[in-house]
């Protein structure tokens, strides 16, 4: 009597440590539970479905050998005792197996974002979690492709944390139904690769809209490397001075990613100036041929020179990149007609525009805007900059009325700044 009293509290111990298996690792291929029927059964021990048997029984005394979700063998009589042996010792293995482990949860996998204009980028925040007992790392955080990015605040998780996984899917190149997937991968030994999706749908955006990564495709920087007395008696509008003699220093304050174009007066010193500007950093640098002097005998280009020393022109906010001394490449020499001058107004206020704006814009009233842009050749293309969009969205289509080649930055500066952070931005000279 004392043996089978023994025999069955040890029963109970399994049978309530089997049950701690079961609830931490849900995942496992082979799972034990140790409980009996009935209470008060005299039946013999025997090997059935745990899915079978009331969560009220499962405190009871009993054997169960499921795996994937299925009885696999049923014992009954003298085989029953042989049997415990194999399952203590399949229990023990399962329960140091949970403990070593790390376990990597989400969630929601699947993220459904509401009809977006093709251009705004879809954002949301993953939060992957360790629900393991072992540190948890992250080797490797892939997306489906170029247009979504993802950055992860933490690749090491400790038990019991969790970590956010922020995702930015920039649309401006598609148009119905997208999805987009992220694959994360982990020490998780049950989930090695955790599958995450984007989902929605993509509406075309209106033709006057010109989405904030078409104009990162599109966009350069205008340098005159002139002196600048010669810059303040007349530049073109939108360009910075950087004095030849300067270039290579002034290039540290400059972001590396950019395409730049720099003139002077008749082509004579800025070769030598790309190439202090790629001795500084700038990988592409390329020379307007015949200088200021040619560009302004393009009439009525002459209309975009403008007087005095440029006071929106401050500091980039941000310049930060990957530079390399490019002074042993060669600068590429092009025509004024394949520039592709384009003239950004921001008409944002004057307090707004001077904390920060877009590189080469001139800040006006949309009153002052409509007037200028009547003025301009035919050829210049105009880009409108507002807060939200806005404003610029309504004064592009006033002004397609009377020009083509009029746009407005989709979503406007907020739009601009949620996807590309501060690149590109610059703050006035106080």
């Amino acid at each position: 009597m004392l043996k089978q009293f023994l025999f069955d509290r040890l029963l109970l111990r399994l049978g309530r440590l089997g049950r701690r298996v079961l609830a931490r690792r849900s995942t496992l291929d082979l799972s034990i539970v140790v409980v009996a029927d009935d209470a008060s059964s005299d039946s013999p021990w025997r090997l059935v479905d745990a899915t079978s048997i009331p969560a009220q029984k499962l405190s009871l005394v009993g054997t169960y050998l499921v795996r994937r979700g299925k009885i696999r063998r049923t014992y009954e009589g003298r085989s029953m005792r042989r049997m415990l042996v194999l399952v203590a010792l399949l229990v023990a293995g399962l329960v140091l197996g949970v403990v070593a482990a790390p376990r990597i949860a989400v969630d929601f996998a699947t993220y459904t974002y509401p009809d977006v204009v093709s251009g705004i980028a879809v954002t949301h925040t993953f939060v992957l979690s360790n629900v393991g007992n072992e540190e948890l790392v992250i080797s490797k955080v892939e997306s489906s492709c170029h247009c979504t990015t993802t950055q992860l605040s933490s690749s090491r998780v400790a038990p019991g944390a969790s970590v956010s996984l922020p995702v930015v899917f920039d649309t401006y190149e598609f148009a119905g139904q997208i999805d987009r997937q992220i694959e994360v991968t982990s020490n998780d030994p049950a989930t090695p690769r955790l599958d995450l999706r984007l989902s929605g749908r993509v509406l075309r955006r209106e033709a006057h809209h010109k989405a904030a990564g078409e104009y990162l495709n599109e966009v350069y920087v205008l340098l005159d490397v002139r002196e600048p007395a010669a810059y303040a008696a007349g530049h073109f509008l939108g360009a910075m001075n950087v004095p030849a003699g300067q270039a290579a220093a002034l290039a540290r304050l400059l972001p590396p990613s950019l395409l730049y174009f720099c003139y002077d007066q008749d082509g004579s010193t800025a070769p030598g100036a790309a190439t202090a500007l790629r001795a500084g950093g700038l990988a592409v640098v390329r020379v307007i041929q015949g200088g200021i002097a040619a560009w302004s005998q393009r009439q009525p280009w002459s209309s975009l020179l403008a007087a005095g020393a440029d006071a929106t022109w401050g500091l980039f906010l941000d310049a930060s990149g990957a530079r390399g001394n490019y002074a042993g490449s060669s600068s590429a020499v092009v025509n004024i007609a394949s520039v592709g001058y384009f003239l950004t107004i921001d008409l944002r206020s004057a307090a707004a525009f001077a904390l920060g704006h877009l590189a080469g814009a001139v800040n006006m009233t949309e009153a002052s805007a409509t007037s200028y842009v009547a003025g301009l050749p035919g050829d210049v293309k105009v880009l409108l900059v507002s807060d939200r969009g806005a404003e610029s969205d309504r004064l592009a289509q006033t002004l397609l009325r009377q020009r083509s080649g009029v746009s407005s930055l989709l979503g406007g500066l907020v739009e601009w700044q949620g996807q590309h952070g501060n690149l590109l931005l610059v703050a006035s000279a106080p």
